[in-house]
């Protein structure tokens, strides 16, 4: 006899009837439940007996109430059956708009089989459709045809451009650096975060933040946050006004009884956002924590939502039957958003699945910093993350018949929103999220193809729906994309095997990519930044012409005023450095053209240059004796360095003479 069928019974007989508190179906349940814990196996009929005589005790009112309960079950049925053809319904919409490759779940019992049948190698790999046990074809609803959409032309000119970049990026509004980042408007976390007034700053080793006052040369340490839970690491913070956010990455672990005398181990990574009120710097306060099931990937903060990239694994367990027989089982296949199961409609598939992982995407209203605002997960794992102002792209490799190429999505973003939007392939592989840039709705996109005549290089532009709508091809055989960077109607990318070509795109009319003009250095730049208005900064190495041999980090600085004519008007070597953060991670970069300000760390060493025409690169700081994570950041005329143990203060108008040094108290 079922005992779910008893409990909900005796729930719906006792409805709106006054019944002995020892009598009631939570009474009971709970005494079950004792009882079953206890593993008193023989009890339960007892106590399923008491039950029973508490039905037949209220069967009169029971069989008054009947009918009106199952008028009201056919209700219940019939508005679930028109929640489910709205959520089909919505999901038809989505389908057919993820042209390429995705569909959204239609079921858990289809996700859990999808997942199943990718573990235990059941996907035909020659096909993009699942198959069932007998190896047919399960027919894959998502299809459309081509549609063909207005297209628009970027007409902007390269000056003005160049205008709307000296009046955001370098915005000198306010007289204190930010973190450096890919967009203007997307903001992203780091360990180094001033407000004009305060400098915080995060030691992830001793899991606190340090808040210092910083008044011209004199540095005091105000206050402070000390992370305690163990089980989780800091990764990055954000700062808004007199809010401050953490985020972090943690580990359960849990035993749970598989069977009586059996037990597996449960362990699950998650993420957490973390939001202080530091109106009070000496006394800061949790104002409240969100969690996302998954390890931590990336996040960004637009307006007063935050995006939180999560990389989320289901457990596959094995079964073993008492003849031995395995048999695979899933477990906790479904990511939690905020303690909640994601709703199924959330949740999409590609038609080829390549990995069992989640990308799980979830969105945080700062005004209610304890729950989620909305969440998205699709099966599959990334590789590199993009965020514009209104969309999120995410790639991940796509191996096929000895080939690389890179599938990449699209999602739109709004006001903590998050919606699929499209899918689509190009060729090659991406360096880094700087290869890919959105300007009027079109993304363009750089790639190397490896292939077995050599390396080739290419560039893509993409529509709204992700078609490919204009290419360059066949670029700098046998080299490599090592930076790119977009702005405007330009684009321009560097390669390297022995010497440095940078190219110069225009983009103008983005059915017809073309390139200006091409230059060739020694050593490469592996980031790019725009100085300027007639100026391209890159960081990198240089390299022997014809050993090939590394000798040192360089810095250069690139005439880019006519694209067909571009030099290399300065360069800078740093002789036999080699370790330097800031190539691989631009956010370790201070730079600010207005100000003439480039900050980085190589080797132990804090770097501080200015630039000029005449003069070329200018060395105004070096200050040894760090290590780790270093990060340079302005106020005012006061130019300040700190690593986890101390902060240094220089004055900028004076020679960048130190005037102050202060070591955080543990």
């Amino acid at each position: 006899m079922d005992e779910n069928k008893w409990k909900e019974a005796i729930q719906r007989s006792a409805r709106d009837l006054k019944i002995p508190d020892s009598l009631t179906p939570k009474n009971v349940e709970d005494v079950i439940k004792e009882k079953s814990q206890k593993k008193e196996r023989n009890s339960f009929p007892f106590v399923l007996g008491a039950a029973v005589c508490a039905l037949l005790f209220f069967n009169s009112a029971w069989n008054q109430e009947r009918e009106a309960v199952h008028k009201e079950e056919i209700v219940l049925a019939e508005g679930e059956e028109e929640k489910e053809r709205e959520i089909k319904e919505k999901t038809k919409d989505i389908s057919i708009l993820l042209k390429g490759g995705l569909h959204t779940a239609e079921s858990y019992e289809e996700l859990e089989a999808v997942l199943l049948n990718w573990h235990s190698g059941n996907l035909r790999k020659e096909s993009s459709y699942l198959v069932d046990e007998d190896g047919a074809v399960i027919e894959n609803y998502v299809s459309r045809e081509e549609e063909g959409i207005e297209q628009k032309q970027a007409k902007m000119e390269t000056q003005t451009s160049y205008a709307r970049l000296q009046s955001s990026l370098e915005d000198a509004r306010d007289d204190y650096s930010r973190t450096n980042v890919q967009e203007q408007y997307v903001e992203e976390g780091d360990i180094l975060k001033t407000d004009g007034s305060y400098l915080y700053v995060l030691n992830k080793e001793e899991r606190k933040v340090n808040i210092v006052k910083a008044e011209e040369e004199t540095l005091k340490e105000e206050g402070s946050i000390l992370f305690t839970p163990l089980n989780e690491d800091i990764e990055e913070m954000y700062l808004d006004e007199e809010r401050l956010y953490l985020i972090t990455k943690g580990t359960k672990h849990s035993v749970e009884e598989e069977r009586e005398d059996t037990y597996y181990l449960s362990q699950n990574t998650y993420t957490t956002l973390y939001t202080y009120d530091i109106a009070d710097k000496s006394s800061p306060k949790l104002m409240g924590e969100v969690e996302i099931d998954g390890n931590y990937r990336t996040s960004r903060k637009t307006g007063d939502y935050f995006y939180i990239f999560t990389e989320y694994s289901p457990q596959f367990v094995t079964r073993y039957t008492k003849d031995f027989e395995g048999k695979e089982e899933l477990r906790g296949f479904i990511p939690l958003a905020g303690g909640e199961k994601m709703p199924v409609s959330h949740i999409l598939l590609p038609d080829r699945i390549q990995d069992s992982s989640y990308l799980v995407i979830a969105s945080v209203n700062v005004h209610a910093p304890k729950q989620i605002a909305d969440s998205k997960a699709m099966v599959s794992s990334a590789s590199l993350f993009y965020v514009s102002e209104k969309s999120i792209y995410i790639t991940l490799p796509d191996f096929q018949q000895g080939e690389e190429d890179t599938q990449i999505l699209k999602f739109h973003y709004e006001n903590g929103r998050i919606d699929a939007k499209g899918a689509g392939k190009v060729k090659g592989r991406l360096k880094d999220s700087f290869s890919m840039n959105e300007y009027k709705g079109y993304l363009r996109v750089v790639t190397t193809n490896y292939t077995q005549e050599g390396e080739r290089n290419s560039l893509f532009v993409l529509d709204e729906q992700l078609n490919i709508w204009g290419k360059i091809e066949n670029l700098a055989e046998g080299e490599t994309v090592q930076s790119a960077r977009f702005l405007g109607d330009m684009g321009y990318f560097v390669t390297f095997r022995q010497t440095d070509p940078l190219f110069a795109v225009d983009l103008k009319d983005p059915a017809k990519p073309s390139i200006l003009g091409e230059l060739k250095v020694t050593g490469f730049s592996s980031y790019l930044h725009f100085y300027g208005t007639d100026l391209l900064f890159g960081l990198g190495y240089e390299v022997d012409a014809y050993s090939g041999k590394q000798q040192g980090v360089k810095l250069s600085m690139f005439d880019i005023r006519n694209p067909e004519k571009m030099m290399e008007e300065n360069k800078y070597v740093l002789q036999n450095e080699h370790i330097c953060p800031a190539i691989e991670n631009y956010r370790a970069l201070t730079i600010h053209p207005q100000k003439n300000i480039i900050g980085f760390l190589c080797g132990d060493a804090y770097y501080l240059f200015s630039y000029e025409k005449e003069k070329g690169f200018q060395i105004n700081l070096k200050e040894e004796g760090f290590s780790g994570d270093v990060r340079g950041a302005y106020i005012g005329e006061m130019f300040y360095v700190a690593d986890k143990d101390k902060i240094n203060a220089y004055h900028i108008k004076n020679g960048f003479a130190k005037t102050g040094e202060l070591h955080f108290t543990s």
